[in-house]
């Protein structure tokens, strides 16, 4: 007699305002509101009142506010540049029968960055600001956290002649509290014919240490210790990727697409939440690495205005 999905009452607001002060310049801003009220657990509990056996539920209260600011100006015939910022608020209450998690947090996002088009080879050139500030309310063990990344990258795709594209790129990060990340990507994709296209690629990546993790919130936050700069490391993935396009039209009326996709992801220091001798549970690094591989398979059959998809993943 427990709900199998919540009941849920949200609210949404987003509008946008669009200027146009001159043929090559465009500026738009966005605000986006969203009310998200969500009630679950014992059904008896939530119909009649807690009584007995029936103590359990689960109240999900949460306010998200942001705002989106998109600058762009076309510089020449194949050049332009472009900014844009977002800040976003996010205030969360989760209630339950014996914990009460309460928290905000802030994240904004700034971007600057300048593309050129040439006729086989485009770049792009640019720098960003994100920063994220986490305050937990009602508790007798915060885990506020605060951070900022600064970065700059360039990415490319060349032409290298009908059947080959070339994708690359490169980032170099820098989060205060835990150094900095070369971040090299690089892909090659292959056009055979007009139904066959196969993609080869790789890349670095890496993940800053927080709060929430799934299995953090599969135990509501309860009992989890604040992060500890001093003691984990940043996570760093190594991956490579291989997928197979397939794509036809049957008797001129069914078109029929198929992707074959394949992976391969190594993390070192791997986030892990431990649980504690004094019931407490704390993230840790995990000792060597951790190796992530697996196939995807996705079939597309459109017919009109029906779509028919067929999807395994191992």
């Amino acid at each position: 007699d427990f709900t199998n999905i919540p009941q849920t009452t949200a609210f949404s607001l987003n509008p946008k305002l669009f200027y146009y002060p001159s043929e090559k310049t465009t500026f738009w801003i966005g605000l986006n509101g969203t009310y998200d009220d969500r009630k679950g657990g014992d059904l008896t509990l939530i119909n009649d009142g807690a009584n007995g056996e029936h103590q359990f539920s689960e109240y999900n209260t949460s306010v998200r506010l942001s705002s989106q600011a998109v600058f762009e100006h076309q510089v020449s015939e194949n050049k332009s540049l472009q900014i844009k910022n977002s800040v976003a608020y996010f205030d969360r209450t989760l209630t339950t029968t014996n914990l009460d998690f309460i928290g905000n947090q802030w994240n904004s996002f700034t971007e600057l960055n300048y593309s050129i088009q040439n006729e086989k080879s485009d770049w792009i050139f640019g720098a960003n600001l994100y920063s994220n500030d986490f305050k937990e309310e009602n508790t007798n063990l915060p885990r506020n956290q605060k951070d900022v990344t600064t970065g700059i990258f360039v990415n490319n795709i060349t032409d290298l002649s009908e059947k080959f594209i070339l994708e690359s790129g490169f980032r170099m990060d820098y989060a205060a509290d835990w150094g900095s990340f070369p971040l090299p990507r690089i892909s090659l994709l292959w056009k055979a014919n007009d139904h066959f296209s196969s993609r080869l690629g790789g890349g670095l990546g890496y993940k800053i240490p927080d709060l929430f993790t799934e299995e953090a919130a599969v135990l509501n936050y309860q009992g989890i210790v604040p992060i500890d700069k001093n003691l984990l490391d940043a996570e760093r993935s190594y991956g490579l990727n291989w997928d197979l396009n397939y794509k036809t039209i049957i008797k001129d009326k069914i078109t029929f697409s198929i992707n074959q996709l394949f992976y391969l992801t190594s993390i070192d220091n791997a986030l892990l939440l431990n649980s504690r001798n004094d019931g407490f549970f704390e993230f840790a690094n995990a000792n060597g690495n951790i190796l992530s591989q697996g196939a995807e398979t996705n079939i597309k059959f459109t017919y009109k205005d029906f779509r028919w998809f067929i999807n395994y993943a191992l």
